[in-house]
């Protein structure tokens, strides 16, 4: 994938969340060792989803002057295996394009939007909500999996930083050590959070602590 401008990696990076007053909060005790770290800002080409999908891309919609632009952040699979003919099979797949995504840019810039378009048994899909993205994916079963699931609930991660972005597999699904934005302004505070979620998707949170307080500043 070719590089990306800043303000778009801040899109993903900082899923819009709740504006809350800033909370005590309980520490958080983990033994590092035991989770693996996230090292890459978009891991998420390895997907387990559910049917025969053959083909999907991870889209960013965004304005660019008086039209929209896209950015293809993963992609996974192979499109038009079975086509006689691939070329208008391809067309007719890049010209999806959806007018709504599962996770809103934000920044300054939240008319972008994330969406994934895939191609199963021949047919082109939209993946447009939180609730088609938890259909396509069906059951937790991988980090990949686990780390899009929570960050569509809001949650982020730090690269190459276990204590705030790691997972680790557990029986029913996998813990994962997560940052958060809990108040955009005056302070900005962000937390670090320890996550449990489940195979079926469900999140309870197992602990948390303030990460980073900035004063005297607004998002």
């Amino acid at each position: 994938m070719g590089k990306i401008t800043l303000v778009f990696a801040i899109c993903f990076l900082c899923a819009c969340t709740k504006d809350d007053d800033p909370v005590d909060t309980d520490q958080i005790n983990v033994k590092l060792d035991e989770f693996q770290s996230i090292e890459e800002w978009y891991p998420y080409s390895n997907l387990v989803v559910e049917g025969n999908v053959n083909y999907y891309e991870l889209i960013l919609e965004f304005p660019a002057y008086d039209e929209m632009e896209h950015l293809i952040f993963a992609h996974s699979g192979e499109l038009c295996p079975d086509a006689e003919i691939v070329e208008p099979c391809r067309n007719a797949f890049e010209n999806l394009i959806a007018n709504s995504g599962f996770l809103q840019g934000c920044v300054g810039i939240c008319e972008s939007y994330y969406y994934i378009r895939f191609q199963e048994n021949s047919e082109n899909l939209l993946v447009v909500t939180k609730e088609e993205l938890k259909q396509f994916l069906g059951s937790i079963d991988s980090r990949e999996d686990a780390i899009l699931w929570a960050k569509v609930n809001g949650y982020n991660f730090q690269i190459n930083e276990v204590a705030n972005g790691g997972t680790k597999k557990i029986n029913d699904g996998f813990e994962l050590l997560m940052t958060q934005t809990v108040h955009f302004c005056l302070p900005i505070q962000t937390n670090r959070y320890h996550l449990k979620m489940k195979s079926d998707g469900s999140l309870s949170i197992l602990g948390e602590e303030i990460l980073l307080i900035e004063e005297d500043l607004c998002i």
